[in-house]
Order: structure tokens, then sequence, then C-alpha cells
């Protein structure tokens, strides 16, 4: 029985993006708020891009869709991943967040927000995106 677990573990997709949470203190209002970072698991050897996701988020409903790949404006040859930045609040309660692929494939999680820290309560089964909390 184990093997055929092993089996079903090597046969998955592996993940195209990452969705990284992050808390920093803004410099200017000397508040701590939110990072979200969608990057891509792949490295771009030459230039860096940009992720274009259109943000359709409403109340406590995170919605991410990911339409492609930009090229960062300077054309500076470096290497890392596809970026997607953007800050919010600190959040408290639970938020549902759905991320659409180019394919308009979907992932969903749901994450509970607290002094303590961040909870996942439900995860999509088959998903092209990975959680990380940084």
């Amino acid at each position: 029985m184990e093997s055929n677990h092993n089996q079903k573990k090597s046969e998955e997709k592996p993940k195209e993006y990452r969705f990284i949470i992050s808390e920093f203190l803004d410099e200017y209002s000397q508040t701590p708020k939110l990072l979200f970072t969608i990057e891509t698991t792949r490295v771009f050897r030459s230039f860096l891009y940009n992720i274009l996701v259109k943000d359709k988020s409403k109340e406590k409903h995170f919605i991410f869709e990911i339409e492609g790949l930009s090229m960062n404006a300077l054309s500076i040859p470096k290497t890392g991943p596809a970026l997607f930045q953007k800050e919010f609040p600190l959040l408290k309660g639970e938020y549902s967040f759905t991320f659409l692929s180019i394919n308009n494939q979907p992932s969903t999680f749901k994450l509970k927000f607290s002094p303590k820290g961040i909870k996942i309560l439900q995860a999509s089964t088959e998903s092209f995106i990975e959680l990380s909390f940084a």
C-alpha cells in the first residue's frame, strides 16, 4: 500500500506559482502590513518579469486572475522569478483566496488570520499554486 502512496506523490504535477504572505513594517506610516507576493517557481536567467494579475477582490474574498508575464521596464540582465506584489492592511478573521491560472484553472484557499498567525482552514487538492508564509 505504501508504494501506491509514494507513486501517487511522484505523479503530482509541480506547482507553477508560489503565493507568499509576509508581514512587514511600513516605514512611512510605521504600521504593520501584509505583503502578498505571487511568484513563479521557475527562475528566469536573463531578465526579470512581472506577473500580470487582475485583482477582482471584494470584502473577505481575494480573487487574483493571472493573465501572463510582462518584461520589467528596466531591462538590466538579472536572474530571478517573475513577481506580482501588493500591500494590504493586517487582516483579522477568515478570508477566502481564489487564484485563476492563465487557463482559467481555479485554486482556492480559506485562511484564518489572527494575532497568533495564519491558519489554513481549507485548500484545493489539485492546485497550480503553492502557499507559503514568510
